[in-house]
């Protein structure tokens, strides 16, 4: 599992938010690239090279890039949307560098949730395609595991040195409780690694 989250980690990535105002809904899409390599616009083999899709295909009134990295991005990438209001992104002659980003932004008619989108993608040497960060932290829960692993290791400190208080001792670990005790620190530790990597790249 760790593995799987630290590979998913130096993938290209994608945020979805929702704002639903007045009958309305806007939508806040971001692509970036948080790997230590550039992502080629050749590397994407789908064509267009991401589709957003939403179930209930709602009208779509407006799409514009809001924000990027790079002033280039923006002349790279191409909106349209189709019957079914499909949004379609077409990305070509350029690369994602480490660190770089863009932000689409559109608004249709109705509400919707992040749910309500589907994100489709595939780019060469990547499984997982374009890595919804989102789901990273919603799936894995990453502060309630965080504090679990944390308060976990430090109640049974706490219940030992009580105990061995009681009973007038000397405090003393075995060697596999001192072990578990540092893998739920440290496992926690990577756990807040991951939280604090993964929300850097959120939509501001």
């Amino acid at each position: 599992m760790y593995d799987g989250i630290r590979e998913r980690q130096q993938q290209p990535y994608f945020f979805l938010n929702t704002e639903n105002l007045h009958g309305a809904t806007i939508v806040k899409f971001k692509i970036g690239n948080a790997g230590s390599e550039p992502l080629r616009s050749s590397e994407f083999i789908s064509m267009p090279s991401v589709n957003l899709r939403n179930y209930k295909q709602s009208q779509i009134r407006s799409i514009k890039i809001s924000e990027s990295s790079r002033p280039e991005l923006t002349k790279a990438f191409e909106i349209n949307k189709d019957i079914n209001n499909t949004i379609h992104i077409n990305f070509s002659n350029e690369a994602l560098e480490k660190g770089d980003f863009l932000v689409f932004e559109f608004q249709h008619e109705g509400d919707s949730h992040p749910k309500d989108w589907e994100v489709l993608s595939r780019i060469i040497g990547h499984r997982y395609g374009i890595t919804d960060y989102t789901k990273i932290l919603s799936k894995t829960n990453v502060p309630k595991t965080i504090a679990l692993l944390w308060g976990l290791a430090t109640l049974l400190i706490v219940i030992r040195i009580i105990l061995f208080k009681m009973y007038k001792e000397v405090l003393m670990f075995r060697f596999w409780e001192i072990l578990f005790l540092i893998s739920l620190y440290l496992a926690g530790a990577f756990y807040l690694y991951v939280y604090l990597t993964v929300t850097r790249y959120a939509i501001s």
